[in-house]
């Protein structure tokens, strides 16, 4: 059995700092070559927290909020259009990878939707690949994908088109994954692994 690494088993060692101001620390990031975050925080898709209140609040601070799918089409795609209007220059949507996530996904593009996220518990699946490329094809925005726990998964997922790709699963205070299927590895040993990969495909 192998040792692996949570957030609690690590610390940062304090170094030398010549900055005279907190406010000069930039901590910008970047999903592609146009999407970029002032602050690189992503709101969960769930519908306990993220709707249109959450993807201007997140869009305010720099960050990005992704909406959730457990509603119908047209309640999505109203969240989209309100976020859209609201002022947030990327708005980021969840949908699956079976049923409606076609339809689903041209009306969240429709709305405003410049970023697209399959979001399911296992990324690593089958159904993730057909799913990627029938997005990838159909639809000229960021395709965001997970999650996924391994390098492997996360190459695999890289391979089939994802953009971004979320790391991690079962690792929310409130998440149960891990906990009822019995899978998964800690986050932080999770985005080590994958940040060993040589894929430019950022890491979410």
């Amino acid at each position: 059995m192998r040792k692996t690494y949570t957030f609690d088993d690590v610390l940062l060692v304090p170094k030398y700092s010549a900055l005279e101001s907190r406010s000069q620390v930039s901590l910008q990031s970047s999903l592609d070559d146009e999407k970029s975050l002032r602050l690189p925080v992503i709101s969960s898709p769930m519908d306990t927290v993220t709707e249109t209140s959450m993807a201007v609040a997140m869009h305010s601070a720099g960050g990005l909020g992704v909406i959730h799918r457990y509603n119908t089409i047209e309640e999505q795609s109203a969240l989209v259009g309100e976020s859209y209007y609201a002022g947030v220059d990327n708005v980021a949507a969840a949908v699956g990878m079976t049923g409606d996530y076609m339809q689903r996904s041209e009306h969240l593009v429709k709305a405003g939707a410049s970023i697209l996220c399959v979001d399911v518990a296992h990324g690593d699946h089958i159904m993730m690949r057909d799913c990627l490329f029938n997005l990838k094809s159909n639809f000229d925005v960021h395709i965001m994908a997970g999650n996924v726990a391994t390098l492997d998964a996360f190459e695999r997922l890289s391979d089939w088109g994802a953009d971004s790709i979320r790391v991690g699963i079962g690792g929310g205070s409130i998440c149960s994954t891990r906990i009822v299927t019995g899978h998964g590895i800690p986050t932080l040993q999770s985005v080590f692994e994958c940040s060993r990969t040589s894929y430019d495909t950022k890491i979410i």
